[in-house]
């Protein structure tokens, strides 16, 4: 009965006609949203945050969970850990999804499952150690089961993909496993044959970085279904001391690059 109650108040605003489009959002810590450097930890509450349905699971560098919805869809809001801590993460889906809404995206969901640091291989299906690929899949059928509970409609439209910067030598790898994982999911997961992927540029430099992003931007000119987002202007100014993470200010600015490219490609 509470879990019935709540779904009402959260879809109340959903128009019967249309469906919930779902959107994935995975990778490691620069799409975790790693806060350094003193900045805040908390970010301005807006009136529409409560009308973006949201459900996570995040992890840490050794991927143990720290934070999740404890399996319900809440709304869009910063990841407290669980522990009662005053840790916490935010990142690119703040602006980016509060973007989309105000552009007309209105009925709209995001699953967010990503953890600090991991090579590229974590997400590969079938590999040595596939444990964030099954987190994905796993988080995903949650989240749907709960929308199939309660009969709303709704469809797998984006996979917000930004991960790389730990890849080392697997960094060769990178723009075919980025296709993989989008073939992949659109297997194993509900309603998402026409499941695009949303490519961000990682932060940090060196020659296994760079790769990354070229590999990164290659899959996405050679696939109408990928699709590449820059952020080499932010490498300098935008990122913590540590030079490997994107600060607050870069954080809301690729959002809203995300953003700008989901409402161009997306299907509605």
């Amino acid at each position: 009965m509470k879990l019935m109650i709540l779904l009402t108040l959260l879809f109340k605003t959903a128009v019967c006609d249309d469906v919930l489009e779902v959107m994935v959002l995975t990778g490691q810590s620069n799409s975790l949203g790693i806060i350094k450097d003193d900045e805040s930890n908390e970010v301005e509450k807006k009136f529409i945050d409560k009308n973006i349905y949201f459900y996570w699971e995040n992890r840490n560098s050794k991927s143990k969970i720290v934070s999740t919805s404890n399996d319900k869809i809440s709304h869009l809001q910063i990841q407290k850990f669980n522990d009662g801590s005053d840790q916490a993460n935010y990142g690119l889906e703040m602006s980016c999804f509060r973007e989309l809404y105000t552009k007309g995206m209105t009925n709209l969901m995001l699953i967010k499952v990503s953890r600090g640091g991991g090579k590229n291989y974590f997400w590969l299906k079938g590999s040595k150690d596939s444990h964030m690929y099954d987190a994905v899949v796993r988080s995903v059928h949650q989240a749907c089961r709960t929308l199939d509970k309660e009969s709303i409609s709704y469809r797998l439209t984006g996979l917000l993909y930004l991960q790389g910067e730990s890849d080392g030598p697997s960094c060769k790898y990178a723009g075919e496993r980025a296709k993989k994982l989008m073939d992949n999911l659109r297997v194993d997961l509900p309603n998402s044959s026409k499941l695009k992927m949303f490519i961000g540029g990682i932060a940090g430099k060196g020659k296994y970085r760079e790769m990354t992003r070229k590999e990164h931007e290659d899959i996405a000119n050679k696939n109408l279904d990928i699709f590449y987002i820059n952020t080499s202007d932010l490498l300098i100014d935008g990122i913590y001391k540590d030079k490997l993470h994107f600060n607050n200010d870069s954080k809301n600015e690729i959002g809203k690059r995300f953003a700008k490219v989901i409402l161009n490609a997306t299907d509605r």
